[in-house]
Order: C-alpha cells, then sequence, then structure tokens
C-alpha cells in the first residue's frame, strides 16, 4: 500500500486492514496467535509514530548537553568482584540473549552472521556458548513476553537477562556489573555515528545519529561533546520488564530511520530503543570488540588475540592497530615476527632513532 498523499487517519486504517489481511494469511493454530500478537505489537509502535509526526515532535537541539560525570558510573568505582559462592549463585540466575547482529552483507555473507566462522573452525555462536555455557533491543522485550519465553525464564529462576550482539566478541558475562543496566564506553573516531547517552533536559536519553537535525550531524560526532557510545549490551531484570509490560508503561523510543530497498524503493523503518529506561556504567573498550567488516574479522583471526574459554585478549605486546586484507592476500598474518622491526618515532622528533634491523620507511 502507497501512503504518500494520505491523511493520517487513513494511513491508519490501511496500515491494520493490511496486517489483518497478512495474519489471515497464516494457517489457524499457535502460530497465528503468536503472529497476530506480533502484529497488533506493531501496529500500537505505528500508531504511536503517526502520533510523534502529527505532533511535529522533534529533538529540540538546544536541550542536548554531554553528561555530568554523576550521570553516568565508571567501571572502577563498581563493587569487586563478589566471591565464588555469590558468583555461582547469582549466575544460576543469569540468562543470556544473543542478537544475531546482521546478516553479514556488509561482509559479502548471505545468511546469519552468528555462522560465520570466526576463529580456530568455531563460529561466533560457538565462541559464545565456549564462555560460559548458559542456558535493535527494543522489540525483544516484546517478544519475549509474547513468545512465553520471559513467563519460562522467570519460572525457571531466572532473574536478569543479559543481552548482546553476537557479533560483538567483547561482550561477556562480567559479574562485577550484574547489577547494573546498560554498557556504553569511550567513543572513538571508529563509532561517531553510534548512539551516544545525553542530557536532555536534566534527563539521561540515548540519541541515535538518525534522531539528529541534518545541521547538528558533526556536532553529534564530535568526540570532544559526546565522549561515550551505547555497546548495545544490556542488563535487564525480567520481572521488572514483566511488570512495565503488564502495566503497559515500558513505552520505548521509537525512532524512524529512512531506508532504500535493493529496488530503490524509498522505505521507513521504525526502530525501537529502551535506554532511557535505564541507568549507563562506563566500561573498558576491551567489552566492545565488534566484528563488522572483513577487516574486523582479519583482526580477529590473526595471532593479535589470544583465545580462552571463547574470550579474545588481546597481545598487549602488540599496538592497537587495524588490519587489511592486503596486508596478508595469502593467508591470516603471524604478527609476532614483525615486532621487532615496529618502531614508532614522534613526527617532531629532534634526533633520529637508532635502527639496526632493515625497516621501510613509508
Amino acid at each position: 500500500m502507497d501512503f504518500q498523499g494520505t491523511t493520517l487517519g487513513n494511513v491508519a486504517k490501511g496500515m491494520r486492514n493490511e496486517l489483518n489481511n497478512i495474519v489471515a494469511g497464516v494457517p489457524e493454530g499457535p502460530d497465528r496467535e503468536h503472529f497476530a500478537k506480533e502484529m497488533d505489537s506493531f501496529f500500537v509502535s505505528f500508531g504511536r509514530y503517526l502520533a510523534e509526526k502529527a505532533k511535529g515532535q522533534k529533538i529540540n537541539w538546544s536541550k542536548i548537553k554531554s553528561l555530568r560525570e554523576e550521570q553516568i558510573i565508571p567501571y572502577k568505582n563498581l563493587p569487586d568482584k563478589m566471591s565464588p559462592p555469590s558468583t555461582a549463585s547469582n549466575l544460576s540466575k543469569l540468562a543470556a540473549f544473543k542478537l544475531n547482529g546482521g546478516l553479514g552483507t556488509t561482509m559479502g555473507c548471505v545468511g546469519p552472521k552468528s555462522a560465520i566462522e570466526v576463529r580456530d573452525g568455531m563460529t561466533f555462536l560457538d565462541l559464545t556458548l565456549r564462555q560460559w555455557y548458559p542456558p535493535g533491543h527494543g522489540d525483544l522485550f516484546e517478544s519475549l513476553a509474547t513468545s512465553g519465553l520471559l513467563d519460562q525464564l522467570i519460572a525457571e529462576g531466572k532473574e536478569y537477562l543479559f543481552i548482546s550482539n553476537i557479533d560483538n566478541l567483547g561482550a561477556t558475562v562480567d559479574t562485577t556489573i550484574l547489577e547494573f543496566i546498560m554498557e556504553v564506553t569511550d567513543k572513538t573516531e571508529a563509532d561517531i555515528k553510534g548512539g551516544t547517552l545525553i542530557d536532555y533536559g536534566g534527563q539521561v536519553r540515548f540519541l541515535e545519529i538518525a534522531q539528529v537535525p541534518s545541521e547538528f550531524v558533526e556536532e553529534f560526532k564530535s568526540i570532544k561533546k559526546f565522549k561515550i557510545f551505547n555497546t548495545n549490551n544490556l542488563w535487564v531484570s525480567l520481572k521488572a520488564i514483566k511488570r512495565l509490560i503488564n502495566e503497559s508503561v515500558f513505552s520505548l523510543e521509537i525512532i524512524e530511520s529512512v531506508k532504500t530497498t535493493d529496488g530503490g524503493e524509498k522505505v521507513i523503518q521504525l526502530e525501537k530503543a529502551a535506554i532511557k529506561h535505564f541507568q549507563g556504567v562506563n566500561v573498558p573498550r576491551s567489552r566492545f570488540l565488534p566484528v563488522k567488516s572483513t577487516s574486523d574479522l582479519f583482526l580477529i583471526t590473526s595471532d593479535l588475540y589470544g583465545l580462552n574459554h571463547g574470550v579474545l585478549n588481546m597481545n598487549l605486546k602488540f599496538p592497537d592497530t587495524t588490519l587489511s586484507s592486503k596486508i596478508a592476500p595469502d593467508g591470516i598474518p603471524i604478527l609476532d615476527p614483525w615486532l621487532a622491526t615496529m618502531i614508532t618515532v614522534p613526527l617532531n622528533t629532534t634526533s633520529a632513532p637508532n635502527v639496526t634491523s632493515p625497516v621501510t620507511v613509508k
């Protein structure tokens, strides 16, 4: 259905009819009931989106400020790790939920990203299972409720849910932050498009680049003004989620994202963000190790990282770097022999370094 040039009231009616037709095409049974609930949930979100469009609600950039120190918790200020008995008790109450993270299209892949082989013949999913062997985040909470999984986890004695993207290999279970909610980390030039936490009229809110007026996009990308960004690692209380959903007060932010299909058609993708409900903790950069490109994958498969029980740790002998497959087109590089010939010289140095091995200067 083409909604262009149609009044908002007719758009809502048209969408409802389209959704009813889609549901009617599903064979009767539990699957149809579950699908109908998902479509009802989407229609509620769509209605909120139309209402916000009608009111002309937009981000007021003059209200946006960097977070104050007291609005974010530094990881180093968290209590020390719990004793083994306490750790075991809390882990028994924890479930881990991994989001697929995409289809790997930027890496030339088609299919579930979690099935991509990452290291030593293991996929993203294999690495996750080796870490603890445990039994876009907004829609997740409603999906947990409508699928029955939320009630099932609570019945099994689970109290917390750790949510993260499968392609963030730094997102491991950390009992130090078990009781906190959302992880953010220091922003670098590679993360300038990532969502960030802001002070909006005295309240902590989450801001995505899609919400930023075009004239302020470059300011949004500033790592001086907005020093942290969301890792998409979330820790939630299952009972709290159930209570908020039952009370219909779990109002998630709706973000409009304009996309172009393979056929060239402009479409609107509605995304939900639950961040405004959560407190944030600023975690070490090691907890954000995304694999979004073949260059990222190239790093992970090299000896720049060591692997221990599914957890990747950077080899401290090597500098923090990025690699391209152009460096070693014949295979994965072994970096250790390079260490002896790698030096860093400040550009403003007044004395030449003493070099005893052959080097190439570029």
